[in-house]
């Protein structure tokens, strides 16, 4: 979901190197203001640096498997949205079975 932030401080949390590609890599944790549920996230992004006290617009989402807020990319959202969408029919075609099926037992 797309946000509006205030960025208190960005720190690096961790660095290292891609073994596949030779990149490196950086990881920041940004605390925030301006967003009841996020105080802090991660992202790749080194726009943060530097940026304490201004104000930034992301794409977010809470990752349930690390249990923190994250930045994701544009494309990554709308995929998201997509599969949410496509997730949210499904079950109201399994509902609509299940509404059948109670209709076919009386």
């Amino acid at each position: 979901m797309q946000k509006t932030i205030q960025v208190i401080k960005c720190e690096i949390k961790k660095q290292g190197r891609n073994e596949k590609t030779g990149k490196d890599w950086t990881l920041y944790t940004v605390a925030c203001n301006g967003d009841d549920e996020m105080k802090d996230f991660s992202t790749f992004n080194q726009d943060y640096m530097n940026a304490e006290g201004q104000q930034m617009r992301g794409e977010f989402e809470y990752n349930e498997k690390f249990k923190n807020w994250q930045e994701i990319s544009a494309s990554q959202a709308k995929t998201n949205e997509k599969h949410d969408e496509i997730m949210n029919a499904i079950r109201k075609v399994w509902d609509r079975i299940d509404e059948v099926g109670k209709q076919l037992d009386k």
